[in-house]
């Protein structure tokens, strides 16, 4: 085949050629031309020089850049790209390791070599990187490779090394140059195989932070001239809010926002960033929730004081093709969900966490945007204890290596100076007298019966039948339904049982109705709590965690419009909770054992969190329970990836058939089956995921043998009815009783 204009064929060769010319990077584009490895490698390490900035890591992104694909210059690699082109039969060649071995060559580089050897397949183990280096030393052609990249490209300024940095810094520092030479690989790649694609991009960033804080100010007047009233709940928010404004002055670092529930929590975290960012010159604000029904919610708050265009959402349960209309936009809604360049991120705490520990190139692909950024940690409660050390270690090293800020948000903070090693005064609150708040909207009175007294689910339906707006939440899927079945016809049901799209409707439907002042009584689980905005004057509250009380009270008169909701905390008739749940259970069980819980008082809440953890050597051994934090400090990539999990159930997807959309759940079925680009397949089940019930997997067998699932087009489908008021609860009818299942 001849070469294009300006290209030059280049015969085989025994050793690396010499010619700069004569090697290449990728196979031919759409118009003909191959990739010169030489300008890969340059444009490479250039764009992951600007990326490594931020974080003081430029010579250290910009010389990994360089040497990563130095193995293409084997005549090997040529006759592959060759072969892939002609539709020969081809074997995979070794491109990496001569990069890596060529960093481990110096001491100034040899932090890199880890970095260069994962850059495809994931970063391994310290011990794993060691053995592949020690196997290729003697390799004549990885050498000969080597040797060219030394030599024949242009030399790179001196790395600054790892300066003296250890444990989870180290880790971080590593993990973001990863991120660095990752990105711009993929973005140099993409330039030359879709340059549309690539020049969709620059969509991107198109708003200034500091025109985000502008409209944020704006906005913020707009809300308050629309108030038709005002009280307690707005004077606190507007206390709250002046107080964010002037901590947004304070240098990054960690830092905690403590507000009682209804006291603004979503728009003041987003003020204090935006403010935040642009006194320090920060780049991004990234807000992770936990729950994605809370995303939505926060989402669809930030666009309304932004604007659309400004707000990236990115989790599982988006579809971008349902969200945005325009085309240009659903495209660089796409793909700046690979890389997070956007100025607003909001996305989901499994998210963040799972990319930021994963040791994969697509994960850690956007990690480095979070250099100089603020992190808004909404609902900090929830992280799972087993693996809370570990992560509150992370967000440390990233407030030192990488000069970002991280918020911790929420009405129940845990106690983080139990379970790590955090300087003092490392923490800043951005409200630090936030007890008085806690006091002014002291809305909402707690009844919990005494003795221990277990109440029957039909003592609980006879109570919530007396109150024409009720909120029942019960700690396991099972009991939401016991409680449902004693229920009148007309109550609402919500928890994961049900998939995205039904959720979302079923709240639409309750917040209306709660709005029109009609009869509403809704029986869920947890998963209507921490920051799902709903407005019941009574809550019943099975007992459960002092958090989760807590937050279920967050439901019952949230805007304080009357004089006192009621939260009634009652023991439900089976209690059978285990892991993490049920240690908070049996906490809560103790401290009320001794005496009177104040759920309304942030010293009752850090009791209960020391309580939880325990103390000393005690606290950090429950809080690190894989030893995660070993694994980290002897940079093993493969196994954190492989150990870290902030939800401990392994769950398998299970497509519905959900009537309101079944035509088009269909037609995205039928497309998978078609699919034969992975692109294409992974863009298709984004579409279904908000018609997707996670369950584990040993209830899918359990209804796999009773004939409920199946298999369509290669995916797990719930064949049987899709029941519109409990979704997949045929499930549950005849399983064994156990877990904390929302």
């Amino acid at each position: 085949m001849a070469a294009p204009s300006g290209e030059m064929d280049c015969a085989p060769r025994a050793s690396p050629p010499t010619d700069s010319a004569c090697a290449f990077a990728h196979s031919r584009n759409a118009s003909g031309r191959r990739h010169s490895l030489v300008d890969h490698l340059v444009a490479t390490a250039k764009q992951a020089g600007e990326f490594g900035a931020p974080f003081g890591a430029a010579a250290d992104c910009y010389a990994a850049g360089l040497w990563h694909d130095i193995g293409k210059v084997d005549p090997a690699f040529q006759d592959y790209l060759a072969a892939c082109e002609q539709g020969r039969p081809h074997a995979r060649v070794d491109h990496k390791t001569a990069g890596a071995l060529l960093a481990a060559g110096s001491p100034t580089t040899a932090h890199l070599a880890q970095i260069i050897l994962g850059h495809h397949g994931g970063m391994p183990d310290r011990g794993r990187a060691g053995a592949l280096l020690a196997e290729h030393a003697q390799d004549r052609q990885m050498r000969e490779a080597a040797g060219w990249g030394a030599t024949a490209l242009p030399k790179p300024p001196v790395p600054g090394g790892l300066g003296g940095a250890r444990g989870a810094a180290l880790d971080v520092r590593l993990r973001l140059i990863f991120s660095a030479v990752v990105d711009a690989d993929f973005l140099d790649t993409e330039a030359h195989f879709d340059v549309a694609r690539h020049h969709a991009r620059q969509l991107a960033g198109r708003e200034g932070i500091d025109h985000l804080a502008d409209r944020e100010l704006d906005a913020h007047a707009r809300f308050l001239a629309g108030r038709r009233w005002r009280g307690p709940v707005d004077a606190v928010r507007a206390d709250v809010r002046d107080a964010a404004l002037r901590a947004s002055g304070d240098p990054p670092g960690l830092f905690r926002l403590t507000v009682p529930t209804g006291g603004g929590k979503t728009r003041t975290a987003l003020a204090f960033a935006l403010n935040h960012a642009v006194r320090h010159g920060l780049r991004r604000v990234v807000t992770a929730v936990p729950f994605i029904t809370v995303t939505d919610q926060t989402a669809q708050v930030y666009r309304d004081v932004l604007g659309r265009s400004s707000v990236l959402e990115h989790h599982s349960g988006i579809d971008v093709e349902r969200h945005v209309g325009d085309a240009r936009e659903r495209l660089w809604r796409r793909l700046a969900a690979e890389n997070w360049d956007a100025p607003v991120v909001v996305t989901t705490t499994v998210q963040l966490f799972e990319s930021l520990f994963s040791n994969r190139p697509s994960a850690l692909r956007k990690a480095h945007r979070l250099a100089r950024s603020v992190v808004i940690l909404d609902e900090a409660q929830v992280l799972r204890l087993a693996v809370l050390g570990v992560t509150i270690d992370m967000l440390a090293a990233l407030t030192r290596v990488a000069g970002s800020t991280i918020v911790l948000c929420t009405a129940t903070q845990p106690a983080i100076e139990q379970i790590a090693e955090l300087a003092d005064g490392e923490v800043r609150e951005i409200v630090p007298d936030y007890e008085k708040h806690f006091a002014a909207l002291r809305r909402v009175s707690f009844a919990v019966p005494a003795g221990g007294e277990r109440w029957a689910w039909t003592r609980v339906a006879a109570e919530a039948r007396n109150s024409p707006q009720v909120l029942a939440i019960l700690n396991r899927r099972r009991d939401a339904l016991s409680l449902l079945a004693e229920m009148p016809p007309g109550t609402f049901h919500l928890s994961t049982l049900l998939c995205g799209a039904h959720r979302r409707r079923v709240l639409a439907e309750v917040r209306e109705a709660l709005a029109g002042g009609r009869e509403c009584r809704l029986v869920a689980t947890q998963v209507v709590e921490a920051g799902v905005d709903l407005d019941f004057p009574l809550v019943l509250r099975a007992l459960g965690p002092f958090d989760a009380v807590v937050q279920a009270a967050g439901r019952c008169n949230r805007e304080g419009r009357l004089e006192s909701g009621r939260c009634i905390v009652f023991n439900p008739e089976a209690i059978d909770s285990f892991g993490e749940y049920g240690r908070g259970q049996a906490t809560m069980i103790a401290m009320l054992t001794d005496g009177e819980v104040d759920f309304a008082s942030p010293a009752d809440c850090q009791r209960y969190f020391r309580d939880l953890y325990g103390a000393g050597s005690e606290a950090r051994a429950i809080a690190d329970r894989g030893n995660l934090r070993d694994a980290v400090e002897d940079l093993r990539f493969a196994s954190v990836a492989s150990a870290y999990r902030l939800i401990d159930d392994i769950t398998k997807p299970v497509i519905v058939l959900y009537p309101p959309a079944r035509r088009r759940i269909d037609t995205l079925l039928a497309r998978v089956a078609l699919a034969t680009e992975p692109g294409r397949s992974r863009m298709i089940m984004r579409r279904l995921q908000p018609y997707v019930v996670s369950l584990r997997q040993r209830d899918v067998e359990r209804a796999r043998s009773r004939g409920l699932v199946g298999e369509r087009s290669g995916l797990t489908v719930w064949i049987a009815p899709y029941d519109m008021r409990v979704g997949v609860g045929a499930l549950l009818s005849t399983s064994p009783s156990g877990g904390t299942m929302q």
